[in-house]
């Protein structure tokens, strides 16, 4: 999934309230779109094939695209719980002694996601792969996971990158590690794949990953 997360200027307004001595204000690229104004679509209905019946580079491919449902939408859930930490902030109207307790959430939620994402990195690892463009559509989507993994590890470690500012270089990770996975979805998977988990694959990437126009500075 390309970053997207909580809107800015809900962000923005909620840290405002919330913030007093630290500088949280700034609209966070956690919560900006991608760079080109593309918004991702939480809305669109991903449908989880039966994987029943299924074999060889079919039922390898549904497996990993399963696995990468899961990992979507903790990432998804991730930011929902950003958004509830924001929308309380917003809704308490907090003191300046209250940030702290703001940052710890923000931190908690951002430790739960990478704990998951961990959990979900491990399975995907152990999938099938016997033929190589199974294994690259696999390896492409663990790259763009571990930079989702290493954004939420640093927010647990320091809640204040959410809105800091700060967190530019782990956009960009996201953001191209993603465009990978998705031109791989597009235009690499086999031609005879089964229709239902071809249509999985392009629901997820409909989902989370909108086309971008690329700028020359857009790589990792």
């Amino acid at each position: 999934m390309l970053v997207i997360g909580v809107p800015v200027g809900f962000a923005a307004a909620a840290l405002t309230t919330a913030a007093r001595d630290i500088d949280l204000t700034s609209p966070s690229s956690a919560g900006s779109p991608s760079p080109d104004g593309s918004q991702i679509r939480p809305d669109v209905e991903v449908e989880v094939p039966d994987l029943d019946g299924l074999d060889g580079t079919d039922a390898e491919v549904g497996a990993i695209l399963v696995d990468i449902n899961r990992s979507e939408e903790q990432m998804l859930a991730t930011q929902q719980r950003f958004a509830d930490v924001l929308a309380d902030a917003a809704d308490q109207a907090p003191a300046p002694g209250d940030i702290e307790g703001l940052l710890d959430q923000i931190g908690a939620a951002a430790g739960e996601g990478q704990r998951e994402l961990q959990a979900i990195r491990r399975d995907l690892t152990d999938a099938a792969a016997s033929d190589r463009d199974v294994r690259d559509l696999r390896d492409v989507y663990l790259t763009h996971l571990d930079s989702w993994v290493r954004y939420f590890v640093a927010v647990e470690a320091d809640p204040t990158l959410f809105a800091s500012g700060a967190d530019e270089a782990f956009t960009l990770s996201i953001n191209t590690t993603g465009d990978a996975f998705a031109r791989v979805v597009r235009e690499e998977l086999p031609d005879d794949l089964d229709a239902e988990v071809r249509a999985f694959a392009d629901q997820i990437v409909d989902r989370g990953f909108p086309e971008r126009a690329l700028s020359d500075d857009d790589t990792v």
